[in-house]
């Protein structure tokens, strides 16, 4: 299933954020009233969160599970934090205290990592680590194209920047099944462009 961004957006009034794709959702990580902006800005949208508040942002009605990809157009804006941004997976309860995601994530100064909530408990799966696939965002007035890249696999969990695998989990007790969308921190100013999920047919190499 290819999701084209452009194609998804809608305004929900309940939701009070301009032109929000007609289901999805935005859940805060406070309180704070008009922390998040989106606007439709084909192909895609634009969003910026302010300094009080990061978010994730989700249809409750899109999963992935078994064995998939995830792949997201990202163009980061001229900033100064350095708050991560990226792919969103896994979720359960996203609407609750009681949620639960993984995310992969990247940030301005080129580093990635993996963390998981779960039960609203954040978790370091991977640390913030610098890779030459991830492209830092230079300064000046550009934006910073970068394409990130989740594959679930039945025994890992492969993590691309750019089209080079950058992290590599064991899939273990990871809850990997969910709602998929999309993480943005805090004081962050970026455009998608492309949010894609492939489902994954064909056997894996191995097996029977």
């Amino acid at each position: 299933m290819r999701l084209l961004v452009s194609a998804l957006l809608l305004i929900v009034p309940a939701l009070a954020y301009a032109q929000q794709p007609v289901a999805w959702r935005v859940t805060t990580d406070s309180p704070v009233k008009d922390s998040l902006a989106v606007t439709r800005m084909p192909p895609g949208w634009h969003i910026t969160t302010t300094a009080e508040s990061g978010a994730i942002l989700y249809d409750p009605a899109l999963m992935a599970q078994g064995r998939f990809a995830l792949s997201l157009d990202v163009f980061l804006f001229p900033g100064d934090s350095q708050e991560g941004y990226g792919i969103l997976f896994g979720g359960a309860n996203l609407g609750t205290t009681q949620r639960s995601w993984l995310a992969f994530l990247a940030r301005r100064d080129g580093r990635a990592s993996v963390q998981e909530v779960r039960g609203g408990t954040n978790r370091m799966l991977v640390e913030w680590m610098p890779n030459d696939a991830l492209k830092p965002h230079p300064g000046g007035d550009e934006a910073q194209l970068n394409t990130l890249r989740v594959s679930v696999e039945p025994d890992s969990i492969r993590f691309e920047a750019n089209g080079k695998r950058i992290i590599a989990l064991a899939r273990g007790s990871l809850a990997v099944d969910g709602v998929f969308g999309m993480r943005v921190g805090a004081d962050v100013n970026l455009h998608i462009s492309n949010l894609d999920h492939t489902v994954r047919l064909a056997p894996p190499r191995g097996a029977r």
